[in-house]
C-alpha cells in the first residue's frame, strides 16, 4: 500500500525539479492565479560588494512585458531587501515584490545568479506571481 503512495509523491517532485529552469507568470484576478504564456525570459545585473541588483524581464505572449527589479542584500544570508515592478504594454501596472523564495549562487569572484518565487503587489494586494529560474545575471 504504501509503495502506491512513494510513486506519486516521487513523480511530482521529479515534475516540480524539472520544472525549476522555466519562467512562469501568473496573474491574480477574481481570487484565482491565472497562467499567462511566457515568450521570452531574461535576467541582468550585477553585485557590488554586499548587495546584487538584478533586473528581470518576462515578455508575455501578448507583446506585454513585466519589468522586475531586485536589489539583493546580503546580511549574511541573501535577502530581497526591496524590489519594484511595472507592466508595460496593453496596460500600464506597477508595485512593490515581495519575496516567497529567493535563490542566490555566486561568491564574490563568481557571476552571481539570481532566481525564486515572487508576489508582484498593486497597492497592497497581490496582482501577479512569478517564478525566476537561478540563472547567471548577464551584464
Amino acid at each position: 500500500m504504501r509503495g502506491y503512495l512513494i510513486l506519486p509523491t516521487l513523480l511530482a517532485l521529479g515534475v516540480a525539479c524539472a520544472q525549476s529552469d522555466v519562467p512562469v507568470a501568473e496573474i491574480f484576478e477574481n481570487g484565482a492565479y491565472h497562467a499567462q504564456p511566457v515568450s521570452n525570459y531574461t535576467i541582468s545585473g550585477a553585485r557590488d560588494g554586499a548587495s546584487t541588483d538584478a533586473t528581470a524581464v518576462f515578455t508575455l505572449e501578448n507583446g506585454d512585458r513585466l519589468v522586475i527589479e531586485l536589489h539583493v542584500a546580503y546580511n549574511p544570508t541573501p535577502v530581497l531587501a526591496r524590489g519594484n515592478w511595472r507592466r508595460e504594454g496593453s496596460s500600464s501596472e506597477e508595485g512593490d515584490v515581495r519575496e516567497e523564495s529567493l535563490k542566490f549562487l555566486g561568491g564574490q569572484g563568481a557571476t552571481p545568479s539570481v532566481g525564486g518565487r515572487f508576489r508582484l503587489e498593486m497597492n497592497g494586494e497581490t496582482r501577479w506571481r512569478v517564478v525566476m529560474p537561478t540563472q547567471p545575471l548577464k551584464k
